[in-house]
């Protein structure tokens, strides 16, 4: 939850459910919510929550990403959301993922981020939140052949590929 509020991205309502979902996660072990926690040194360098979309074969929603302010574009992101994709795609084969975010201006960091990540925009629901503040819906579509791919970049022989000393952890529910 620290790490979350010293991003200074998310609003109090924001942290609010956050945390709510933080407790679903990893403290009642919530069906349907993941964690998956990057470290470096031994420290949380970032998070993120994800899981898969009711009703669907392929669908996954990404519901939280959060990286250390100090470690923010040094790839601790790309790292988090290619280990989901990576685990996503193992299970169904392929996979659809979705995200949602502000369209407030002060978001526009996380937008590039997110198309940085493969992301395209999808949709957007002007005044959402409230005026002036739209949703803004990304997705993208990892077939088997970007899996196998995403697979042969992290690995050598067979093994992950060690990493400048980071390291990504998951947990289905579990701290």
């Amino acid at each position: 939850m620290h790490l979350a509020e010293r991003t200074g991205a998310f609003s109090e309502p924001e942290l609010t459910v956050l945390g709510e979902v933080l407790r679903d996660c990893l403290l009642k072990h919530e069906e349907g919510y993941r964690f998956e926690e990057i470290e470096e040194d031994g420290e949380m360098a970032g998070f993120l929550i994800w899981g898969r979309t009711p009703m669907t074969k392929r669908g996954y929603d990404i519901y939280w990403i959060a990286v250390d302010p100090a470690l923010q574009g040094k790839g601790f992101g790309k790292l988090l959301m290619a280990r989901v994709e990576e685990a996503a795609c193992g299970e169904a084969g392929g996979c659809i993922l979705r995200l949602e975010t502000s369209g407030r201006e002060e978001y526009g960091r996380q937008r590039t981020f997110y198309g940085s990540c493969g992301f395209m925009e999808a949709g957007r629901i002007r005044d959402f939140y409230r005026e002036g503040d739209d949703l803004v819906t990304y997705v993208k579509f990892v077939t088997r052949d970007l899996k196998d791919q995403l697979r042969k970049r992290s690995t050598v022989n067979g093994k992950a590929k060690p990493v400048q000393g980071y390291q990504v952890q998951s947990s289905k529910g579990k701290m």
